[in-house]
């Protein structure tokens, strides 16, 4: 059952993000005024690791476990199936691409934080 789970929320989480980054990305390109081009580069910058991390997601489905301390991430995509060198670069991806979201996420909050004040 988890798998399912894990599955249909891998494909609507594809299809709802491919949807709304195409969307941003036709918009950062064609209603971008030309003194804010530095910061849309930025914004397609994260477009494209969000595109890069959903697709990661729809391979690979990686399911997060723990026992007594010690995780492990199960692979429940397509991927699943193929050797153990596939599967690493894969978690290898994935990885990169989650830290680099949660890394971009908390640096643009403390930023904001200390900015405002």
């Amino acid at each position: 059952m988890i798998r399912e789970v894990n599955e249909a929320s891998a494909i609507s989480a594809f299809c709802i993000g491919l949807t709304l980054n195409c969307i941003l990305i036709w918009l950062i390109i064609r209603k971008s005024p030309k003194e804010m081009r530095v910061f849309s580069h930025i914004l397609m910058q994260t477009c494209c690791a969000d595109l890069i991390m959903l697709t990661i997601n729809l391979l690979a489905q990686p399911i997060y476990a723990s026992d007594e301390g010690v995780g492990i991430v199960i692979l429940n995509g397509p991927m699943r199936h193929l050797g153990t060198l596939p599967q690493n670069l894969i978690l290898f991806i994935w990885d990169n691409c989650f830290f680099f979201s949660f890394f971009w996420i908390c640096c643009t909050i403390y930023l904001s934080l200390f900015n405002f004040k």
